[in-house]
C-alpha cells in the first residue's frame, strides 16, 4: 500500500494527499474541498484528480490561502518525513 502524506495550506487545512508512484514520481491527490483536521465531524472527501506536474496557486476552500504544488519541493518533504 502506498504511503500517503497530507498536503496542507499555510493554515494547516488539508488540500490533498501526496504519494510516490512505483516509478518514484510524486503525485498529488487533490481534494475538491479542503478538510479541517481539527473539525470533529469530518465528512468524506472527494478527490478532484491526481496531479502529476506542477500547479500554481491552489486555493484553500476554508481560508482562501494559496499554495503551489511543485514536485521538487514535495520530494524533499516526503523524504524528510521518511528518514
Amino acid at each position: 500500500m502506498d504511503e500517503l502524506l497530507d498536503w496542507k495550506c499555510p493554515k494547516g487545512h488539508v488540500l490533498g494527499q501526496m504519494r510516490r508512484t512505483g516509478r518514484g514520481q510524486m503525485v498529488l491527490l487533490l481534494y475538491r474541498e479542503a478538510v479541517d483536521p481539527k473539525h470533529p465531524g469530518r465528512k468524506p472527501v472527494e478527490v478532484l484528480g491526481e496531479l502529476h506536474g506542477s500547479m500554481l496557486g491552489i486555493s484553500c476552500s476554508i481560508c482562501s490561502k494559496r499554495k503551489t504544488w511543485g514536485k521538487g519541493e514535495m520530494v524533499e518533504k516526503f523524504e524528510s518525513v521518511n528518514v
